[in-house]
C-alpha cells in the first residue's frame, strides 16, 4: 500500500493507531486489485490459471508439468510471494477447481456442487 493510501487505511485499536502496509482483504476492492496484480505477475505463463490465491499449473506430461511448476515458482519468488507447501497438490491427474473437476477428458461439474443444488430445500414463498 502506498504511503498516501496507508493514511486512509489507519485503524484505531485499544493499543493505538495502526496503518496497514499491505492490502487487507476487508477492503471492497482488494480482491480485484489482488487479481490484477497476480495476472500481471503471471503474465506470459500460459500454463498457469489463477483465481485470487488459487493457482492451477498444467503440463502435457510430468516433465512438462515440472518445468511449468519450476518457472511459476521462480516467478512468484521474484515478486516476493511464497506458497504454503501443505496447501499444494502436485502431479494430479484430476483436480477440483472452482466447482469443476478438471481431468484429461476436460472440464466437468463437480458432483458435490450438483448434490448441494439437488438437496437444497424448495422455496416456501
Amino acid at each position: 500500500v502506498d504511503p498516501v493510501s496507508q493514511e486512509l487505511l489507519t485503524i484505531v485499536t485499544h493499543k493505538g493507531l495502526y496503518r496497514y502496509q499491505r492490502l487487507p482483504f476487508g477492503i471492497a476492492s482488494a480482491p480485484a486489485l489482488f487479481q490484477r496484480a497476480m495476472d500481471q505477475i503471471l503474465s506470459g505463463l500460459d500454463e498457469v490459471q489463477c483465481y485470487l490465491d488459487d493457482l492451477l499449473i498444467t503440463g502435457k506430461d510430468d516433465e512438462d508439468h515440472l518445468r511449468n511448476l519450476s518457472v511459476t515458482l521462480q516467478r512468484l519468488k521474484e515478486y516476493g510471494l511464497q506458497v504454503k507447501k501443505d496447501k499444494c497438490e502436485f502431479f494430479q491427474a484430476t483436480t477440483e477447481y472452482l466447482g469443476h473437476v478438471i481431468d484429461s477428458a476436460g472440464l466437468h461439474t463437480a458432483s458435490s456442487k450438483v448434490k448441494a443444488i439437488v438437496d437444497a430445500p424448495s422455496p416456501k414463498n
